[in-house]
Parts: structure tokens; sequence; C-alpha cells
């Protein structure tokens, strides 16, 4: 593999996790009827469930990703190193998109903005943790040669 088509490949999924839910809101928010904002302690569990759902996958994300990628042996190949990347950014991503499925599908039922208003925030982190070169390698840590290497965009590792 190479950093370039490493790259474009944690890209692609990235941007495939955030088109999707974002299509979905954005049509059940045309067919919704009587859309309403605030909410009401006693209407609804999901009051809880969304917004504890949305912050907890976001830090358990972080924190599953951290701990993936932070103990690599001083031997540890390139190739291994951008496996176990690869790996722990799909688990984050996912623990994020979950919740954010779950608030568009609330919200699809209640037709309370709240929710969107909550997955609009959960998309938004998402966004901004879309997977750039200077990211990875600052996150895995690469050393000198690593680092030369993986620069190279065409060079397989």
């Amino acid at each position: 593999m190479t950093s370039q088509g490493y790259i474009r490949t944690l890209s692609v999924i990235h941007k495939g996790l955030i088109i999707g839910p974002t299509l979905l809101g954005i049509l059940f928010y045309a067919i919704a009827e009587k859309e309403t904002l605030g909410y009401s302690l006693d209407d609804s569990p999901w009051i809880y469930v969304v917004p504890s759902t949305s912050f907890g996958g976001i830090l358990l994300g972080e924190l599953i990703f951290r701990k993936a990628i932070k103990d690599f042996p001083k031997t540890a190949l390139l190739r291994h190193k951008v496996k176990r990347h690869h790996s722990a950014s799909v688990i984050r991503y996912i623990l994020i998109e979950i919740p954010i499925f779950l608030g568009v599908f609330v919200f699809m039922a209640t037709n309370n903005l709240t929710f969107l208003v909550i997955v609009s925030i959960a998309v938004f982190y998402l966004i901004l943790i879309k997977p750039k070169k200077e990211n990875i390698e600052k996150s895995l840590n690469l050393n000198r040669l690593e680092r030369l290497q993986f620069q190279r965009p065409n060079e397989f590792f």
C-alpha cells in the first residue's frame, strides 16, 4: 500500500460516513410535518439517550483510537503502524456514526429538531477529524525515515 492509496481509502470511508446520515437527515427533515424545537423532561427518554450516546461515542472513539496507536514497538514496520491506524480510525468513525444515525431516526419518530441539532454537532466533529497526511504522521509518531517514506505518495510500504 502507498501513503496516497491509504489516505484515499480512509477518506472515501470517512466521506461515506458523513454523506449517509446527512442525506438521511435532510430527507427526514423534508418529509417531516410540524417540527418542534425544544424538549420537555417528561416527554421522552430520547432527550437523555441521544446526547449521552453522541458524547459517549465521541469520547469512547477518541479513547480507543489513542490507545490503539499509542504503544508501538520501536521495531514496528510502517505498514503495521498504518494498518493499526486504519483499524483505529474506522472504529473511531463508527463509534461517532452510530449515535448520529440514532439521532436521525429519533428525529424521524418525534419531529423534534433538537435531535438534528445534536446530530449536526456530531457530524461537524466527524468532519473535523478528516484524515490528513500531517495528522496521520503526527498521531503515529513516525521517526524521520518513516516520515520520509510516508511522504512519498507512490512508494509502497
